[in-house]
Parts: C-alpha cells; sequence; structure tokens
C-alpha cells in the first residue's frame, strides 16, 4: 500500500456527515488520509456548488486571523480501531442502516452512496471495497 493510501471496507455519504471503514498497512497513515480527503472534496465540492447553489458557499463562510475562507468539514474526525470481524459486521450494518433511520431510502442498498449495495449483491458502488478481514 502506498504511504498514506487506504483500503475501503465501507462508506456512507450522509447530506451532513460521512461514515467510512478504513483500513491501513500503517495506521498512522490515518492523519494523511483524511487531510487529503477532506482537502480533494472540499476543491470539488467548492466547484460544484458554485455551478449549481452559488449562494450557498455564503452559508459556508468563516473567517480567522482575518481571511475568509470556505469550509465544508469540521477540523476533527472520529475514529475507532476495529480489532475482529464481529466488530466490522457491526459497524458496517450500523452505518448502512443510517440513511433508513433517517427516512432517505427503505432498505440500505438502495441508497446511491453507500458500500451497502456492494455487500447485498456485490453491485459496483464507484470505490473498490476490500471487506477487510
Amino acid at each position: 500500500m502506498k504511504d498514506g493510501m487506504a483500503k475501503v471496507s465501507g462508506f456512507v455519504v450522509m447530506p451532513d456527515h460521512v461514515h467510512a471503514v478504513l483500513w491501513f498497512d500503517d495506521e498512522s497513515n490515518l492523519p494523511k488520509v483524511m487531510q487529503k480527503w477532506k482537502a480533494v472534496s472540499a476543491q470539488n465540492l467548492k466547484m460544484l456548488y458554485q455551478k449549481i447553489v452559488p449562494e450557498m458557499l455564503e452559508y459556508l463562510k468563516k473567517e480567522e486571523s482575518g481571511k475568509e475562507y470556505v469550509s465544508f468539514w469540521v477540523r476533527r474526525y472520529y475514529d475507532f480501531n476495529i480489532r475482529t470481524p464481529d466488530k466490522l459486521v457491526e459497524k458496517l450494518k450500523y452505518m448502512h442502516e443510517n440513511p433508513v433511520r433517517k427516512g432517505l431510502v427503505k432498505k440500505p442498498e438502495n441508497y446511491l452512496w453507500s458500500s451497502a449495495a456492494w455487500y447485498t449483491n456485490r453491485k459496483s458502488v464507484g470505490v473498490k471495497i476490500d471487506p477487510g478481514f
């Protein structure tokens, strides 16, 4: 695995947050991956918003040290080390059910921004899924 790279076991992109199960050969790569993920996704989101809903960028503006910037992400992320196959299954089920609990879909595999369809019927979800253990 390249420095700072991760394998993806699962993900769910919700309207206001993201869940991801990532794994690394070296756990110290997590901060590098998160920094890159946030930077690249924020850049792409900013371009998308400028095209589709530029007025929303005003709501995302922050100011720090006299400089104004657009912020899509909070500075912190919450990590949890998964050490067993049972805990992996528990976490994947929890995050895949999130869109159902929020009333966005009836079944997890119907949510387009999730890896649930890969686990249900091995349908491509746009990201290579590596179930891990």
